[in-house]
């Protein structure tokens, strides 16, 4: 399908008529080489909308279509365009640009990003042109800005959530919103509705706070375990100091007394407000929330990655909107606008039959057929199954990070690195959600414990000769608290490589000398077991839940020994392979994935099942194995170009990508839903990873 020269859009044409929708021809701003055009489908009826072509917020450029919650399928994607492809049915919010390169933008804030655009009314760059809303036949959007939608969720379901669903669910995310914890939801109309929905699916408590009980029985069903109604009189007896979160949806400060909202906050508690009312305002004096000391804050719309994952969550728990479809017309638009002015809409519109109102919109032959994949630094094939968006990064060395790994308990990630101008490696231990560093540490090898509390590290000592000639003479295994860089214990008869933590973290497997395996007891720092039976170098090392050990060696085989008796249980042989580069056990014991070579090997031992394949030859390019996910789906591959990510059990590429800096090392968290990659240049990215099948 070709995409038209010319959109059409209904308009408001000034403030003095502004209700008065007219269907008018409109030329959008030049096709950039990172934009996607979408025919709509639908789009959901804002009350930014109404105070926007009101003039209630002020002027605005007329003649103006608003709409910014636009679903619709895509026609056209710039020849840079790596999030969406010709097809696909996507999802478009609030804003349509923001510039991130700046610090808000690379650390998932770019709702924030001073150099932000509108979806409508405001100037797209230097381009000359005003954008226009989704009240119109096409949309044309950045990528960044751009959202699959998943397929259990209905077009009209999602596209409200694309603005009131996210601009509720962001401050709930962000301010913990989840079990143990007891959430005020004021305002049940389009955006507090979505509040009750999304604070119930987090797992937290939720009360409904309305002037009147007559949107109780709607609170309930929707979810929430309480209802406050503060026309009442003592509304908050009983209540005060209760709640943790309060989010304030409410488009009105009629009669508002905000020192009762804030009484119901426990110490430090948040009271964040979402709702924009026009008009002058509230005041708020010291006094009004000295008390308890609460935060009082308000929040922007949420970032791409809290948008993909505000949707996935309501695919996987059925979350429903609550929407009343007006076909798009004049007369549709204005009925929508009543029901905002008079709130009688339950709970939030959405404009439909858009091929009815503008038609097929064919009126030239522009070309709407996808890009090839540019081999461009930051290009992805658009036909990914996977998408993987950048959370932040961070430089920890000018040197390259040769190894990473993710706590499978906290939020903790460690690089490890050569410090310049000496072999010293360091380990540099931080939080991700915070972004803070914890501490640094000497080592060269480093492995979380399950319960995130403890890092087995491995120092080595050398000895500089005149020259700069260093020698290695020997190495030791500690067992350290990250958080304050203390040691608790010291293995001292262990010599190094591979470290393995048994699932419930009480006994630890460390490389010794000869070949050997030596399985030590964490809590008295003894050791209880070994493994005898390699007659070569063990590379890996990986603990089943029964506690008997995994471990694949250059003797060119894979062994589970009984760590107590030192007895192989199961040995599988590899023929003519003496080189192993990757071991991964799954959660559940069943499969063994080992890499030997370019040759994958998958074998579960109870149902002496094995199957084989050569990494290069399922793939279109070469691969180096970087890290298998702990569920053993994934497998990240350094490429020549970049990295790509394959599917463990068939062999098919998910992701791919090219980097303009090499990509050195990886590890996945526990359920492959955060990938942390080292680069060459000293610099640590963590993404967030989302399966699209």
């Amino acid at each position: 399908m070709s995409v038209p020269d010319k959109f059409q859009g209904f308009q408001s044409p000034s403030a003095e008529h502004w209700t008065d929708f007219q269907k008018n021809s409109f030329e959008p701003r030049p096709f950039g080489e990172y934009d996607v055009d979408i025919k709509v489908e639908c789009c959901g009826v804002c009350a930014s909308d109404r105070h926007t072509i009101s003039g209630d917020w002020g002027g605005c450029p007329y003649p103006l279509a608003v709409g910014h919650e636009v679903v619709g399928k895509v026609l056209r994607v710039g020849d840079k365009v790596t999030l969406a492809k010709v097809g696909d049915r996507v999802g478009a919010g609030a804003q349509v640009w923001s510039c991130l390169e700046c610090h808000q933008c690379k650390n998932d804030n770019e709702t924030y990003c001073k150099h932000q655009i509108d979806a409508y009314g405001a100037d797209y760059l230097d381009t000359g042109f005003k954008t226009q809303g989704g009240y119109s036949s096409h949309s044309r959007v950045h990528e960044y800005w751009v959202y699959p939608i998943p397929e259990a969720l209905s077009s009209t379901q999602a596209a409200p959530m694309l603005c009131a669903g996210i601009t509720v669910y962001s401050p709930l995310k962000r301010l913990g919103a989840g079990p143990g914890k007891k959430v005020g939801i004021v305002g049940i109309g389009g955006l507090g509705h979505y509040g009750v929905i999304f604070a119930k699916a987090l797992g937290a408590e939720v009360w409904a706070i309305s002037r009147s009980r007559a949107k109780e029985a709607d609170a309930r069903k929707m979810g929430a375990d309480g209802f406050l109604a503060t026309g009442e009189k003592d509304w908050t007896k009983g209540h005060e100091m209760s709640f943790d979160i309060i989010i304030n949806t409410a488009t009105s400060f009629e009669g508002f007394a905000l020192s009762e909202y804030l009484s119901l906050l426990d110490v430090h508690g948040h009271w964040n407000s979402v709702g924009l009312p026009g008009g002058d305002g509230i005041s708020i004096r010291n006094q009004d929330f000295i008390t308890n000391g609460c935060y009082i804050g308000t929040s922007h719309l949420g970032s791409r990655r809290e948008m993909l994952e505000m949707l996935q969550l309501a695919a996987d728990k059925g979350l429903k909107s609550w929407i009343e479809e007006i076909p798009i017309s004049k007369e549709g638009l204005q009925q929508a606008m009543e029901a905002l002015k008079t709130s009688s809409v339950r709970y939030r519109s959405c404009m439909t039959n858009y091929e009815e109102a503008f038609g097929a919109g064919q009126s030239s032959a522009s070309p709407s057929t996808s890009s090839s994949r540019s081999q461009t630094p930051g290009s992805r094939d658009p036909t990914a199954l996977m998408e993987i968006t950048r959370r932040f990064s961070r430089s920890c060395s000018k040197a390259e990070i040769a190894s990473v790994g993710i706590s499978p308990a906290t939020s903790a990630v460690f690089a490890i690195y050569t410090a310049a101008q000496t072999s010293q490696s360091w380990i540099d231990v931080f939080d991700i959600k915070t972004q803070s560093g914890y501490s640094k540490t000497s080592g060269s090898r480093a492995v979380f414990s399950p319960n995130g509390s403890k890092l087995a590290t491995i120092r080595d000592w050398t000895v500089q000769f005149t020259g700069g000639f260093d020698f290695h003479h020997s190495s030791t295994v500690f067992l350290r608290d990250y958080g304050s860089g203390k040691t608790a214990c010291e293995l001292k008869e262990a010599k190094g490589e591979p470290i393995a933590w048994s699932r419930d973290g009480r006994l630890i497997a460390v490389g010794e000398a000869r070949n050997r395996i030596g399985v030590w007891d964490v809590k008295h720092g003894v050791r209880v077991g070994k493994v005898l039976s390699h007659i070569d170098a063990v590379t890996h090392a990986a603990f089943l839940p029964d506690q008997s050990l995994v471990t694949i060696s250059r003797d060119g085989t894979l062994r589970i020994t009984n760590t107590k008796t030192c007895k192989t249980i199961r040995r599988l042989e590899i023929d003519g392979s003496n080189n192993p580069r990757a071991l991964a056990v799954s959660l559940d014991g069943r499969r063994i994935v080992s890499v030997w070579g370019t040759s994958v090997h998958i074998w579960i031992p109870s149902a002496n099942d094995l199957t084989s394949y050569n990494l290069n030859a399922v793939r279109p390019c070469e691969g180096w194995p970087l890290a298998i996910s702990p569920d053993c789906r994934y497998m990240l591959c350094r490429t020549e170009d970049g990295f790509d990510i394959m599917d463990v059990a068939t062999g098919t590429i998910v992701y791919d990508e090219v980097t303009e800096e090499m990509v050195m090392s990886g590890a996945f968290d526990e359920d492959a839903k955060v990938l942390v990659l080292g680069r060459m240049d000293g610099v640590v990215e963590v993404r967030d990873v989302f399966d699209r099948r």
